[in-house]
């Protein structure tokens, strides 16, 4: 299995605005004149050569496996000088990054997370040099990923008293990276920002970010080239221990076993249901430590924590899992093994087999005609009292997923019982 990135991961610093020590500049001096010189060659530059650059990787893109795309929302944008008309206007970054990781392109927007998830935004008026306050904050973030990298200034969109400046951070080429509480700079995908409105279960998305996509769905996709939108990808999460963190994380997640409910495929889970994973994980790992105590000369490995890792998956077509009456109950060998297992048909185990007949596919028939498989946490059972699961996606080629961020939580909530009405952080 070949990874899709290295396994040294980024490491993000902490409040890349707040903890810098980075004097912000209002006025102009002769060095910021010269760096916003530069900037403005290298657009020019840029501008120049990339229509040779896209007919040379449009020649060699089969060979290359490149990912050509298109953000024609771009075109909109205003590239005229941006005159502020109001002492309360409000500019916003929209630094947004295309992940090219997997199979197909997809947004995100690096967004700051102080409580609310926002655009990083500061106030403006006629006396502030905009353009240039704003490249202020977005070499910050660059270095904030440890990037040296400059975004590219695309034009903006103004919204009555907001400015929403727009830049291209796709250069600073950002992958899997380690994300704690105290980051105060995240990156969000389309989904996010729109569908759940939050990110690890418990960070919520500013309804104003979540309007100015209702009010300009254009800038939601991204286009192939036959501008055809690409598809956007949802947000799921595995758990684990921190001690195989790095591997999922790394590598993405195993194929199951025959005995998933939807056989051997890639499954993935909500946030919440993915802390009760990297719970039942940790029980098992640390009842393998205590038999390793026995032998005092076995090097003991780093404190264990749980681990959640975030995952962007494209489910492509796929099949939604209702439980209807019509539905023919899974008469699949291994299924009817495992029914086989409890001649009594009394143990839990057994009734809960039994009460997901209808749902259940460990044959996998379903990959013949779909790429994903999504069962609600919602939906009615027979017996509703055996439901215990997460809302669960389900994926049948190992590259429709695509790690984004590692994420990890207290030893303290690793050793209680997991509880699905509980608010669970990471750390």
């Amino acid at each position: 299995m070949i990874p899709r990135t290295s396994n040294k991961k980024a490491t993000v610093n902490h409040n890349f605005l707040e903890e810098r020590g980075v004097q912000r500049i209002d006025e102009a001096s002769d060095f910021e004149e010269d760096l916003l010189s530069m900037q403005n060659s290298l657009n020019e530059l840029y501008e120049s050569q990339r229509n040779e650059i896209l007919h040379y990787y449009e020649k060699k893109s089969d060979d290359l496996n490149i990912h050509l795309y298109e953000y024609s929302a771009l075109k909109k944008l205003n590239q005229d000088e941006i005159i502020i008309e109001s002492s309360s206007a409000k500019i916003h970054i929209c630094a947004f990054h295309v992940n090219t990781q997997g199979k197909i392109p997809f947004l995100q927007f690096l967004m700051q997370n102080q409580g609310e998830i926002t655009f990083p935004c500061f106030s403006g008026d006629n006396n502030t040099d905009i353009l240039l306050k704003a490249y202020d904050v977005t070499t910050l973030m660059c270095l904030s990923y440890q990037k040296d990298k400059c975004m590219k200034y695309l034009g903006y969109k103004k919204e009555k008293e907001d400015y929403y400046l727009f830049f291209d951070a796709t250069v600073c080429d950002i992958s899997i990276h380690d994300l704690y509480q105290k980051n105060d700079l995240w990156l969000l995908t389309i989904d996010e920002l729109i569908n759940t409105q939050k990110v690890c279960g418990n960070f919520y998305v500013n309804n104003a970010v979540t309007q100015f996509f209702y009010n300009n769905p254009e800038f939601i996709y991204l286009q192939n080239s036959d501008m055809e939108n690409f598809e956007i990808p949802i947000i799921a999460y595995a758990g684990t221990t921190s001690s195989n963190a790095n591997f999922v994380s790394t590598f993405g997640r195993e194929k199951s076993d025959c005995k998933s409910m939807f056989g051997p495929s890639y499954y993935f889970y909500d946030y919440r249901y993915s802390v009760k994973m990297a719970i039942d994980k940790y029980s098992e790992k640390k009842e393998k430590e205590k038999e390793k105590e026995i032998f005092t000369w076995i090097k003991k490995d780093e404190p264990l924590h749980g681990s959640i890792i975030r995952f962007a998956l494209f489910l492509g077509r796929m099949k939604v899992i209702t439980n209807s009456l019509d539905e023919k109950p899974d008469n699949s060998r291994t299924t009817q093994e495992l029914l086989k297992e409890d001649s009594t048909c009394a143990t839990e185990k057994h009734r809960r087999l039994v009460n997901y007949l209808r749902i259940s596919d460990r044959d996998g028939i379903w990959t013949g005609e779909y790429d994903s498989v999504f069962l609600s946490e919602n939906i009615i059972l027979d017996d509703d009292s055996l439901r215990f699961h997460g809302t669960t996606y389900v994926v049948k080629d190992y590259d429709q997923q695509i790690p984004i961020t590692c994420h990890f939580l207290d030893r303290e909530i690793m050793n209680t019982c997991w509880n699905k009405e509980e608010i669970y952080n990471i750390i």
